[in-house]
């Protein structure tokens, strides 16, 4: 049994292409999502609807009070933490993928036998579908006897710390994309000020991402490189996301 579940803020589109190309791929999919962004803005219940056109019967919908204790990553620990509880009472051998609604993993090269947990080390696209940025530690995986040790908070933060040259703290696999600040500068400013990145939130630091987002680079000057939507996911791949999500017309 493959078993996810999904920590969702606020990408309605993003959610539905993912629905759409992995909800055939799971026996059974969690989404936990908090009627407030991690930074105590109210966002209401966003997934509700969309999810009503997909099976139901594969679905759990975790719609939880969010909490403001003044501290964004106090709250965001939290919503992680409730992803955990969600798949506490599955059997040892069941296959459970931990991951946010923007990253991506790929069904054909999911190892689902291994016993411990595992990082997906992920092609991170980053402002448009088809700018590829780099390889990054992404979602996790692994049975449930061993994920459901984790403190899903800690884990998260451990994995984001690889990121910038720590050691990684689970076996690495590749597999899969992070679509990372897909949509419109709108979209981008609305994440960076309602989901913990609280660093990016000085007027010169968001001036610096505008430029990237515009250019073609991440707020240290790392140019993407434009890549093949024929690549990328199907859902993708036949250009149904919105037009804005692209760089190529």
């Amino acid at each position: 049994m493959i078993v996810e579940t999904l920590c969702f803020g606020y990408e309605v589109d993003m959610l539905e292409a993912r629905l759409t190309d992995l909800l055939p791929h799971v026996d059974r999919l969690h989404i936990v999502e908090s009627d407030k962004t991690h930074t105590a803005r109210p966002k209401g219940y966003l997934a509700a609807n969309l999810i009503r056109k997909f099976s139901q019967s594969k679905i759990h919908y975790h719609p939880i009070v969010g909490i403001d204790t003044g501290n964004a990553w106090t709250n965001e620990a939290n919503h992680r933490r409730i992803c955990g509880k969600v798949i506490e009472n599955y059997p040892d051998d069941t296959f459970i993928i931990y991951a946010d609604v923007d990253e991506w993993w790929q069904p054909e090269s999911l190892d689902t036998t291994a016993d411990d947990v595992v990082v997906m080390n992920m092609r991170k696209h980053h402002f448009k579908l088809d700018w590829f940025h780099k390889m990054e530690l992404a979602a996790l995986a692994g049975r449930a006897s061993a994920i459901r040790k984790l403190d899903f908070f800690d884990a998260k933060i451990a994995v984001c710390n690889a990121r910038e040259g720590g050691v990684p703290p689970f076996r690495v696999v590749e597999n899969g994309w992070h679509f990372s600040s897909i949509g419109s500068f709108a979209d981008v400013e609305r994440k960076i000020m309602s989901f913990s990145h609280t660093e990016f939130q000085p007027d010169d630091m968001k001036a610096r991402i505008r430029e990237g987002f515009e250019g073609g680079f991440d707020h240290l000057g790392v140019r993407f490189t434009q890549v093949p939507t024929d690549s990328l996911p199907p859902y993708f791949a036949a250009r149904k996301a919105p037009k804005d999500w692209y760089v190529s017309t």
